[in-house]
């Protein structure tokens, strides 16, 4: 079966909800991501039947909206805020943490890609949001092919660098685990720093450890199923099931776009386990 892949680069998006689950603040969350091509998708289905079975993230600048004022011990979030009401008060609003954040897609599909149909994708994708961040602009939509001859991973490290591959680091999480450690502590053990400090006469040293190398974050990539399929009171979607849930957290990496040797490394895609009642997006391939 052959494969065909379509590449979105540098699409910068500002005010981006960086709250990805009620633990952890930065990069998005995978559903957030792979939600975005999935509204994608749809929109361009009047032109194109196909599907896209894998998706590839590489993110090029990620800034936080924070701010720390003089005197300040950390950083508070810039966040917005609803028009003042009738009375002249400010309502009521949840605070969210919100990013300013350039990445690009490399979407892998086995259905016949139309001539024209990158142009289209091109202008439909500045008409939509990501993680509730406005669009400012895409750089371009091509297609692209891999042979023998002409390994694909070569010419994106061209096209995409500077930038960062995110990738899963569950595999860290389970090593732990099969050891008895919680996965919670197994985490937050991969995400410290250890400082040691010596001081020798006038001079300090520091020196900064951590348990393993690599540019590791905490990433949600889906959700657990709390309850059983049914009904809720007030629910927005009357004819699908509903089932509260709560978000999966585990590690993942940034990782150089010339330190990646193989595609399949990069390409993320859903799977349900139902006997676990998870809805995940994977990076396993």
């Amino acid at each position: 079966m052959s494969q065909n892949y379509l590449l979105i680069s540098h699409i910068a998006v500002h005010n981006a909800n960086a709250l990805s689950s009620a633990m952890t603040i930065g990069t998005p969350s995978l559903t957030a991501f792979l939600g975005f091509v999935h509204a994608l998708q749809r929109k361009i289905s009047s032109h194109w039947s196909g599907q896209f079975s894998k998706v590839g993230i590489c993110v090029h600048k990620l800034k936080l909206l924070t701010y720390r004022g003089e005197g300040d011990d950390a950083f508070s979030i810039i966040g917005t805020s609803n028009p003042l009401d009738k009375n002249g008060q400010r309502p009521s609003f949840v605070e969210e943490a919100r990013c300013d954040i350039e990445f690009s897609l490399l979407l892998r599909t086995e259905d016949f890609l139309p001539e024209g149909l990158s142009s289209f994708i091109h202008e439909t994708i500045q008409t939509m949001k990501f993680a509730g961040g406005d669009i400012e602009r895409v750089k371009k939509v091509h297609e692209l092919f891999e042979s023998e001859t002409n390994p694909l991973i070569v010419g994106l490290k061209r096209e995409l660098m500077p930038g960062f591959w995110l990738i899963s680091r569950s595999d860290l999480i389970k090593e732990e685990m099969s050891n008895g450690k919680e996965a919670l502590q197994a985490l937050l053990d991969y995400l410290s720093i250890s400082v040691h400090i010596e001081k020798t006469n006038s001079e300090i040293k520091e020196t900064y450890s951590k348990q393993t190398p690599g540019w590791l974050i905490p990433i949600a990539v889906g959700f657990q199923g709390l309850t059983s399929c049914g009904t809720a009171l007030n629910q927005r979607d009357l004819t699908t099931p509903h089932r509260f849930a709560e978000p999966v957290i585990t590690l993942g990496e940034f990782k150089m776009v010339h330190r990646v040797h193989s595609i399949n490394e990069t390409l993320w895609g859903y799977r349900y386990i139902p006997e676990s009642n998870l809805y995940l997006c994977i990076n396993e391939n």
